[in-house]
């Protein structure tokens, strides 16, 4: 329940209990048993990996298609995905990505301040 009023938290009491990656049963998303990454280099990785290796589209297709559409790369597999990661993947080289590192590294105004959770 706490994936779904408060994702924020959730992850990040999950990612300091268990580390970089690991499993979180949620109910009503993909198959209910699912696996969070978020070290930025084993992420790196998945984007990177054969589509023929990571198939991931018919599980994530039932709760993310109303939120990020048919032809959202997070539903797309083999053929579909490859085609749609190559129209998205200048957006994400060299200096493009080098203007989003400060918005990664600042943390939320809101903690900072002492109103997580308001």
């Amino acid at each position: 329940m706490q994936f779904l009023t408060r994702p924020d938290l959730f992850l990040e009491r999950n990612w300091r209990r268990y580390g970089d990656i690991f499993r979180a049963r949620i109910r009503g998303f993909g198959t209910g048993t699912n696996v969070v990454v978020s070290n930025p280099r084993h992420v790196e990785q998945l984007f990177k990996a054969s589509p023929n290796d990571v198939r991931l589209g018919e599980i994530a297709k039932r709760p993310l298609v109303p939120i990020a559409g048919p032809n959202s790369l997070l539903v797309l597999d083999q053929p579909e995905h490859l085609r749609h990661r190559k129209l998205l993947l200048p957006h994400f080289h060299g200096q493009r990505m080098l203007a989003y590192t400060d918005i990664g590294q600042r943390p939320d105004s809101r903690r900072q301040r002492g109103q997580a959770g308001t």
